[in-house]
């Protein structure tokens, strides 16, 4: 009985080996399937990418193939090579001596003497408009009627009287009060400033003084 039980001890422990190992290579198998089908796949998107390239570079061509391209020259008309131009001797005129563009002659005074009656019209002429006025005539004072008169009156036998009365401006000044500035009533000035106080005050607003 102890043996039958150690054989299928042993039975049931190759067995359980026999199921670790297919396991085992089961798993090792999904790996390489992974790895294959990564591969293919980086394969595939390799030759995705190179078409992709070889389509946009057939594109580029075929727009460059429309294009109208113009010959750099006309028909008929080849580009002839540019002609070399030599120079050749330069001839130096000989130079003389350098004159203005320009002269002013003055005419001598002395050989031709100027002619009192060859003397040009004077533009504008003179006339009335033109020449001088004459000077007022002198003003005299008429003390008679006291208003000045010109000079002229002489001329038609009326003369001023032998002794002529106080003038205008003479009158004037003494209807005046002969020039004095005579203060108003009520108002006398300060015996010390001369400001100008009433009659009734008694010192100076200015200066203090007492008055009188």
């Amino acid at each position: 009985e102890a043996a039958r039980l150690e054989v299928d001890r042993l039975e049931a422990r190759r067995i359980h080996a026999e199921e670790l190992e297919t396991e085992r290579l089961a798993a090792e198998r999904r790996r390489i399937e992974a790895q294959r089908l990564e591969a293919e796949r980086q394969r595939l998107e390799t030759e995705r990418l190179e078409a992709e390239r070889q389509r946009v570079a057939a594109e580029e061509t075929e727009d460059r193939s429309g294009l109208v391209r113009y010959p750099s020259h006309p028909d008929g008309v080849a580009a002839t090579p540019s002609r070399k131009i030599e120079a050749g001797p330069v001839e130096h005129s000989p130079q003389g001596p350098l004159t203005a563009p320009w002269t002013i002659t003055v005419p001598d005074a002395a050989a031709n003497p100027a002619k009192v009656g060859d003397e040009p019209p004077v533009w504008p002429p003179l006339g009335a408009v033109y020449q001088r006025a004459a000077p007022p005539p002198a003003i005299v004072d008429d003390g008679a009627i006291g208003v000045p008169l010109p000079a002229v009156r002489g001329t038609i036998g009326l003369q001023p009287t032998a002794t002529p009365g106080p003038s205008m401006v003479s009158r004037i000044f003494n209807q005046s009060g002969g020039g004095a500035a005579r203060p108003p009533s009520g108002v006398r000035p300060c015996a010390h400033c001369a400001l100008p106080l009433s009659a009734a005050a008694q010192f100076c607003r200015r200066c203090g003084t007492r008055q009188a």
